[in-house]
């Protein structure tokens, strides 16, 4: 079994958002594999528009389809009787709150497991291997809702083991679609931060249904801790929501907006803010000036930064200052943070801006630039003696 490809890229998550078909009939086959769920039901489902156009398109997708293997395994899992697995499904999550949890062994979707949970899935038809996944799942989503002070990780054979990524990533993506209902993708997502590889899975799961990005991002974000990087939950959240924006972003910045205006994960915010300078900087470099670049990406990491440090909003204010602060105190601690790529970024904006200026003058264009930049060092310099 193959390990899980190449990440979902913006221009794909951006064509399945839009139902572009025909920008997806240009992708090879390893950028479109992880969208292969969504597109296989999109085949299958009688349409309701006639239309030469969506004959069209599926007539394209049929074409993007044809030939790849892994198809088959996808159609035999739409064709199960879900209705069926529906009431079970309703009678594991009923079980599930009236044991509060309790033994995992105890299960309606799943009996007689007599293998492995690796095994048993690897070797079950379309319709078991639904039902294994969706125990775990449902009894993680149990686990979570059980008042703890540590923050819980369930080891599991089908979540833990690269090989059986792809096939699970189809399995849950399917089941979500067919029972939307019964799980609702934001709580889902927060369950799925509780196994490993987390983070890819839910990048799968969105970009499978990409209306649902908003409900879980925010969903996310809102139960996100107000110093993400104090904990390896807070890191695995963060990582979770950055690869989301990643995957689609021109929502990076709304998304940085939530975080500042709930006070929450301001690592998250950090990242959000250089991803965005990064992506600009890559645009304005294929044709833009170097006084652009500085007015640009740059002034934007400048003037959101400055602008919490110096806020009148106290709230935001202090929750910004105790991130640079706690990311001061853990600097020998943890290597790679949103405060050590804020000050490499930062420190590399400042020699740029004095190598290429070598005299004692600076070109007029720069002045307002290096002067903000002044002003954030300054803020930043009184506030965690950095």
């Amino acid at each position: 079994m193959p390990t899980l490809t190449a990440p979902v890229t913006p221009r794909v998550f951006k064509a399945i958002e839009k139902s572009d078909i025909h920008t997806l009939a240009y992708c090879r086959e390893e950028e479109i594999r992880a969208i292969l769920p969504c597109l296989v039901r999109m085949s299958l489902i009688a349409p309701l528009d006639h239309s030469e156009e969506c004959i069209s398109g599926r007539k394209v997708i049929l074409r993007i389809l044809s030939g790849i293997e892994v198809v088959n395994s996808l159609v035999a899992l739409l064709s199960i009787d879900f209705p069926a697995l529906e009431v079970d499904v309703k009678k594991e999550q009923q079980l599930r709150q009236k044991l509060g949890g309790g033994n995992q062994s105890e299960s309606v979707l799943v009996q007689n497991l007599t293998n492995g949970l690796a095994l048993e899935f690897e070797c079950s038809d379309p319709t078991r291997r639904l039902r294994l996944l969706l125990s775990e799942l449902l009894f993680v989503m149990a686990q979570i809702r059980e008042p703890r002070q540590d923050f819980y990780h369930k080891s599991s054979e089908l979540f833990d083991n690269p090989c059986y990524l792809e096939e699970v990533s189809d399995v849950l993506c399917i089941a979500l679609a067919e029972l939307p209902a019964l799980l609702p993708p934001a709580e889902v997502a927060e369950a799925l931060l509780h196994v490993t590889n987390g983070p890819t899975l839910i990048a799968r799961m969105v970009a499978n249904q990409p209306d649902c990005f908003r409900e879980v991002v925010m969903g996310l974000v809102m139960a996100g801790d107000k110093q993400d990087e104090d904990s390896s939950s807070g890191l695995l959240r963060l990582q979770a929501v950055r690869t989301l924006c990643q995957m689609n972003p021109s929502q990076s910045l709304n998304v940085r907006a939530l975080c500042v205006e709930q006070c929450r994960m301001p690592g998250l915010a950090v990242y959000l803010t250089l991803d965005a300078g990064a992506s600009s900087s890559s645009v304005s470099g294929s044709g833009g000036s170097s006084s652009s670049s500085y007015s640009g990406e740059s002034g934007d990491v400048v003037s959101f930064v400055t602008g919490l440090l110096l806020s009148h909003n106290h709230q935001q204010r202090t929750w910004f200052a105790q991130f640079v602060k706690s990311g001061q105190r853990r600097k020998y601690e943890q290597q790679s943070s949103a405060l050590t790529a804020l000050r490499t970024y930062l420190s590399g904006r400042l020699r740029n801006l004095l190598l290429f200026n070598s005299n004692d003058t600076l070109p007029e264009s720069q002045v307002i630039y290096a002067t903000s930049l002044l002003r954030l060092y300054c803020a930043l310099k009184s506030l965690a003696n950095l």
